[in-house]
């Protein structure tokens, strides 16, 4: 872990979420796999699990914070990894209506998704120190918003998290994306109406998993920040996967504030 000189003054603590306080509930090259094969047949899944890496930075690259609206993006990120681990064009392109919106359904609700063990109980501790908390997310709001109009906070209301946190910030939402010093500021301002007055960037600290995104980011613009290494898989990689079983050590961070 970087950053773990002990701090004082902190008034705001920003997390990002994915592999940060929830991760998949399965490894998303197999989630993958599971939506393909009733349309595509059996695709190999080392295949998959490349082919979603190269798919995902070439669309980020090209459609930056999910620029042409959040189905569309996702689409063609399916898309791409079906037909780079194999999957037949034809086929491909007549399956996507189904395949899309089922890989899209499952990503929207709690059913794809397990909150860290230790995740519930270090929001606790911030907010028994009156602390404000926030999310800074690199995604789209389906892990916010339900489709349905019933439930505009499915994953983080159904995993526990989303009692502590006082707002949530999405790149697809801000138009902006980590590790942009917009991303952290503008939070820091809309984070500030919550305050008895306003927050200063040296009072506020980011937790999160990816070395450039997390750490290098905010401390570009003056925050303080804490890169929280998950054990048992690859921080960097979107594909990566912790079982809930494996918990890590983001309550220990509490003692650094």
């Amino acid at each position: 872990m970087l950053g773990t000189t002990k701090t004082v003054g902190v008034r705001l603590v920003t997390f990002d979420l994915l592999h940060t306080l929830i991760a998949p509930q399965a490894p998303v090259h197999v989630l993958y796999a599971r939506a393909f094969e009733p349309l595509l047949g059996p695709l190999d899944h080392d295949r998959i699990k490349d082919s979603f890496q190269i798919a995902l930075r070439a669309v980020q690259k090209e459609r930056a914070s999910y620029k042409g609206g959040n189905n569309a993006w996702w689409g063609e990120v399916i898309k791409r990894t079906a037909l780079g681990a194999g999957g037949d064009p034809d086929k491909v392109e007549n399956s996507l209506p189904k395949i899309v919106p089922s890989l899209l359904r499952k990503f929207s609700s709690s059913g794809g998704y397990v909150a860290f063990g230790d995740a519930i109980s270090t929001c606790e501790g911030f907010e028994d120190r009156k602390l404000k908390i926030a999310i800074l997310s690199n995604t789209d709001s389906r892990i916010r918003k339900d489709p349905s109009p019933l439930n505009n906070y499915q994953v983080i209301d159904a995993l526990g998290i989303k009692r502590y946190v006082d707002w949530t910030g999405l790149s697809a939402e801000m138009k902006t994306e980590k590790p942009n010093a917009e991303m952290f500021t503008r939070a820091i301002a809309r984070m500030s109406r919550f305050a008895d007055q306003p927050l200063e960037l040296s009072e506020c600290l980011h937790i999160g998993d990816e070395l450039e995104n997390d750490y290098h980011g905010p401390k570009r613009v003056g925050m303080r920040a804490l890169l929280l290494r998950r054990p048992g898989y690859d921080n960097n990689n979107s594909n990566g996967y912790l079982k809930p079983n494996h918990d890590a050590n983001i309550f220990r961070l509490r003692g650094y504030i």
